[in-house]
């Protein structure tokens, strides 16, 4: 008996020190120091501001972060910021032109997108962002079929519009294309194919807007606008 008491004593305290690795000495876990987030896993070195945003509201961006201007901005930027969430989801709250662009590259390609609210809590740092902060959109190439067919008006009248339209053609795998109109009957489409008749800049956005979708557990805050 005596014999096992002694192995029972030692296997206590084998216990005991185990124990005391992970817990400290008033018999609670010890703390272990854990991130609260991820932080943004793109590299930013540039972004495109919302022209509407008063500048007087926004941060001085980072060192070594640059801004990108006009309507091919959201070609070049990894990072859109927008005064207010409404932006992504009505034609008309900017210049036409410039708006639709950017519908078109930030829905087409998933460019990810914040608030100016958020930009500035972050202090126009991008390293500062978190996950739960940015609108990450999925590539609407990819989710369905879509033909835009345009006149050649429309292409002489609206070329950088064109231009992101054709850009997102040429994205690997893309399910979108653009046809020019010729007048003449239009062959059948492939079942599941949507056809978008482009006539004007308001109709081409809301079936841009359409188009819309974020990524699987996305942040989706509205994002209110500066005051």
């Amino acid at each position: 008996m005596e014999r096992f008491a002694k192995f029972k004593k030692i296997s206590e305290d084998k216990k005991q020190a185990e124990q005391a690795k992970g817990w400290g000495a008033g018999g609670f876990p010890r703390w272990k120091p854990k991130p609260a987030w991820k932080s943004l896993n793109i590299a930013v070195n540039c972004v495109a501001i919302d022209a509407s945003i008063r500048r007087a509201d926004l941060p001085a961006l980072a060192p070594g972060l640059a801004e990108v201007h006009g309507t091919r901005r959201c070609a070049q930027a990894p990072l859109l910021v927008v005064g207010c969430m409404q932006y992504m989801r009505e034609v008309g709250t900017a210049p036409g032109t410039q708006h639709i662009c950017d519908l078109i590259y930030v829905i087409g390609t998933g460019l990810p997108v914040i608030a100016a609210s958020t930009w500035k809590i972050v202090g126009g740092d991008p390293k500062k962002l978190t996950h739960g902060t940015v609108m990450y959109h999925c590539r609407a190439t990819k989710i369905k079929k879509k033909v835009f067919r345009y006149k050649r008006a429309f292409a002489v009248d609206h070329p950088e519009v064109l231009r992101a339209l054709l850009i997102c053609q040429r994205l690997p795998q893309s399910m979108w294309q653009c046809q020019l109109s010729t007048g003449r009957p239009l062959a059948a489409l492939p079942e599941g194919t949507q056809l978008i008749e482009v006539s004007d800049l308001a109709s081409l956005g809301r079936e841009i807007i359409k188009a819309r979708a974020l990524e699987k557990g996305g942040c989706r805050a509205h994002g209110a606008m500066l005051s």
